[in-house]
């Protein structure tokens, strides 16, 4: 990729970073940070923007609001990708909001809503306020 497009105006990093059951959840830390740091490693002009895949909880398919797990991924995998300001919103929810080549990047969590996702399933009001998150964003981007 490097090759053809050496810097793209930006990356986005899908998450699903580590495969099912894992046993160890410094694996999980490992494969998002090396991953977002591959692609650092190739892309050097280009922003990395990261989505949350539900491999890369741990355990798997399980993350709640404010879950530890976020706060986790945020300082030790994702600490030279994520602006300040998008780790509070990450540690939060998972979620945030990036500039990159012209566009607003509104990355979500849909973990929250997967139907296994233990964490979440009995929240019946917006989880981790990021319906409203992403109300205001889209109403500012108009």
């Amino acid at each position: 990729m490097a090759k053809i497009n050496p810097n793209p105006a930006f990356i986005l990093h899908g998450g699903d970073t580590y495969p099912y059951h894992g046993t160890e959840s410094s694996d999980y830390i490992k494969a998002v940070y090396n991953g977002t740091h591959i692609l650092k490693k190739y892309f050097p002009n280009s922003p990395i923007i990261y989505a949350l895949g539900n491999h890369d909880c741990f355990p798997y398919f399980q993350i709640g609001p404010d879950d530890p797990w976020l706060a986790r991924l945020a300082d030790e995998a994702l600490f030279d990708i994520l602006t300040p300001q998008q780790a509070v919103t990450f540690k939060k929810g998972g979620y945030y909001v990036a500039f990159a080549g012209g566009f607003k990047i509104i990355v979500v969590n849909t973990i929250f809503y997967y139907s296994e996702n233990k964490k979440t399933k009995d929240i019946i009001t917006d989880v981790a306020s990021q319906r409203k998150f992403i109300e205001t964003e889209i109403e500012q981007a108009k």
